[in-house]
């Protein structure tokens, strides 16, 4: 008996839990009549089985040539290269870099596509359904003759040979002869469900049966992976193109369709080119239930069972977390694993120019505390920058956070956030309005997801593009420029082209607020129910201790820089008002290029009672003096410095000039105060009305901004972003 000829593997996978397939197979779902044995989620659920399978064929079927896993544009963590001949651990590729930590040489692996099999058929794409990219097995390229279907949750949990599937030329037919009218008669009188009669796996062998023409009896398989020959598959199919058709026709399962596996052992049985064998004791089925004793019981079993060599692992994503844990812990010794797949730390890098900084990085030193609360360290989080601004880190952004410096020159930045991705291991990346070139390289090389985090309002660019070619060419911008880049929006129609850019390059898109969703979504114009943005908003710690006895001051905090935060227009406001509150003054906390500017502007129009207390990194003593704090941005995401004022019972005030600046001060004045955008004289009324309202007016609009803050206090907006890193992981 020759057992040497070569024997390959077919796993088809889908992660479920993908967004984009999320919304694809729900815009075809709402096309039919939605039954959860039809589309239910658990169909398309994956909790990491696949790594199981995969390091079980590893384990006890090494003389396996090759591994080719049918998906629809994903990829379950396989290095591309090489076709997934890994050896290093070091791989960013998650499930190759688990094999390659546990197999010296790892079977080959390749990722097919749906596009591949379903060449000729492509009409009938996208597909979420098994028994129509079962029928296309035969069109994978490559494929040897004799083959092992394995769905992904089935597992070999003991040694196996070449033998174990094929006596020589032919394959090995687990399962039975089955009476045709006892199954005919079971399917008459089983009752319905959801207004419909639930199509089984018996169903379509039994539909199989009757393509074949078989008269009496049907084949019926069992839950084990299923051998297969390539010329028998081809043979049928390529000369009934009209059975193909009738099983891949349908984007989820329908009762007309038949088991390809069967229509196999119908025709290969009777040609001498299958063997019948039994598969009592060979085979353990597992299945969650609701008794808390369930899965300890069934693997006492399983082990109790000498013979067994298939596991098949059944809807585990049903399973209780604790039982799932039990069961991969189980199989993780069964196998020789030293832990279970996913068992490490998730790596996030966070990409900024400099850092510290202002709100946006505080908001990734913000995650990082958050995440390093969690016990087993499972999350780590790295900064990427080009200036690190060492004497601005806290004690805790050191215990937190690990800080790496790239090169100033786009291609040295590209360099090194490639190499520390590799060096790092790591898993998601988190860009914070700052675009890194060659993103998509990145990704294609090692995998990483990718999230974009807006910290502006949407298309905050048109602004910065304004300002840039003013400066650059005064004298085109005051003839021509300026007529096209504002009156004629090309600087609106320029940011929404970066927009777009960015947007298509990431896993999700995050924004500020649910305003800001719809606004990026219209801009865009892209259907925001199919859209990969997700609105988080910026958290806001609660003060323990707030200073309610306020002193006569006024406050700026933040980045002291012209372009946005446009520090001019405050000085201007308090040259109007200065001389009516002689008692009061203004203060500015913070640091940037802007300080020589802001100082001439004081000593030019000799302005009183100003001082620059330059950057600290705890702004709570200035916070806890002031009695109001003053915004005057040409453009904002969620302004910290409003939220920071808000909670230590501060009176903010800023221009209404965005969505996030209305969702943080409410726009009945309850909780700060909104001016109409840049106009100076109002803004200046404003200032001098608060500073007029009885006291207990005054404390009632303290009292309430203190409340707004605590809807969004760190334990509800940081799980957010945890669930999000989750999600991609």
């Amino acid at each position: 008996m020759d057992n040497n000829k070569p024997i390959d593997i077919v796993i088809t996978w889908v992660d479920g839990n993908d967004p984009e397939h999320r919304r694809r197979r729900g815009n075809w779902s709402e096309c039919q009549i939605r039954h959860e044995d039809i589309d239910g989620d658990t169909r398309f659920a994956s909790v990491g089985e696949i790594a199981y399978c995969i390091a079980s064929i590893n384990r006890f079927a090494p003389f396996i040539r090759k591994i080719f896993i049918i998906t629809d544009h994903q990829n379950p963590g396989i290095n591309p290269e090489n076709e997934g001949r890994v050896t290093s651990p070091d791989s960013p590729w998650p499930l190759s870099s688990f094999l390659a930590e546990h197999f010296e040489r790892p079977i080959p692996m390749e990722i097919v596509d749906h596009t591949t099999i379903f060449k000729g058929y492509e009409t009938y794409l996208p597909t979420f359904n098994c028994n129509s990219i079962e029928t296309m097995f035969w069109q994978v390229p490559g494929l040897s003759e004799r083959f092992i279907y394995f769905n992904d949750d089935v597992i070999l949990i003991k040694e196996t040979t070449p033998e174990t599937f094929f006596e020589g030329d032919k394959a090995v037919a687990y399962g039975y002869w089955h009476p045709k009218w006892t199954a005919a008669l079971l399917r008459t009188l089983r009752p319905k469900k959801q207004g419909h009669k639930e199509a089984t796996f018996r169903d379509f062998m039994l539909n199989a049966s009757d393509l074949v023409g078989t008269e009496r009896n049907f084949f019926h398989l069992v839950h084990t992976p299923h051998p297969l020959l390539k010329s028998v598959l081809t043979e049928y199919f390529s000369t009934h193109p009209e059975a193909v058709i009738r099983n891949i026709k349908d984007k989820f399962r329908s009762p007309v369709q038949f088991n390809p596996q069967t229509v196999f052992q119908e025709l290969a049985i009777p040609a001498g080119k299958a063997v019948i064998r039994s598969a009592d004791g060979l085979t353990f089925y597992l299945k969650p239930k609701a008794d808390p004793a369930y899965m300890a019981s069934s693997i006492s079993r399983c082990e109790a069972m000498p013979d067994a060599v298939f596991l098949c692992m059944n809807s585990l994503d049903q399973a209780a977390e604790k039982d799932r844990d039990l069961l991969l812990r189980w199989l993780a010794g069964r196998l020789g694993l030293n832990r279970t797949y996913k068992d490490r730390t998730m790596n996030i890098a966070i990409i900024h120019d400099g850092f510290p900084g202002g709100g946006a990085e505080r908001i990734s030193a913000d995650i990082a505390e958050y995440l390093a609360g969690f016990p087993g360290n499972h999350y780590k989080v790295f900064v990427y920058c080009k200036h690190w601004k060492k004497e601005k880190m806290t004690a805790r952004m050191h215990e937190t956070m690990t800080i790496r410096t790239c090169l100033h020159s786009l291609l040295g930045r590209y360099r090194d956030v490639l190499n520390y991705i590799r060096k790092d291991k790591i898993d998601i990346i988190l860009q914070s309005s700052n675009y890194l070139h060659g993103i998509r390289s990145i990704q294609k090389k090692t995998g990483v997801r990718v999230i974009f985090a807006n910290h502006g309002k949407p298309f905050w660019q048109q602004y910065t593009l304004t300002v840039n070619m003013a400066r650059r060419h005064p004298f085109l911008w005051k003839h021509w420029l300026e007529k096209r880049y504002i009156e004629k929006g090309e600087a609106y129609r320029k940011a929404v082209k970066k927009t777009r850019k960015w947007y298509d390059r990431c896993d999700i898109y995050t924004v500020l607020c649910e305003a800001y969703k719809t606004e990026t979504a219209a801009g865009l114009g892209i259907d925001l129910e199919k859209s990969h943005i997700r609105a988080i908003e910026n958290s806001e710690k609660p003060v323990k201790e707030i200073c309610w006895k306020k002193e006569k001051i006024i406050l700026y905090s933040g980045r002291i820089v012209y372009d946005i935060k446009r520090i001019d227009r405050l000085l201007r406001i308090w040259k109007r008002i200065q001389h009516e509150l002689p008692d009061w003054k203004m203060m500015f906390v913070g640091d940037g290029p802007g300080m020589k500017m802001c100082r001439n502007i004081v000593a030019t129009e000799q302005l009183e009672r100003v001082s620059f207390e330059g950057f600290h990194t705890d702004l709570t003593p200035y916070y806890r003096k002031a009695s109001i704090v003053c915004l005057t941005s040409e453009s904002e995401g969620w302004p910290l410095s409003m939220t920071e004022a808000q909670a230590h019972g501060c009176i903010p005030v800023a221009f209404d000039c965005c969505s996030g600046i209305r969702e943080v001060i409410s726009e009945d004045r309850s909780c700060g105060f909104l001016v109409p955008p840049f106009d100076e004289e109002a803004y200046a009324r404003t200032l001098l009305q608060i500073i007029r309202m009885p006291e207990e007016q005054q404390m009632n609009v303290r009292k309430a901004a203190v409340l707004r803050r605590l809807e969004y206090t760190p334990d509800v907006i940081y799980r957010k972003w945890k669930d999000l890193f989750d999600e991609l992981y």
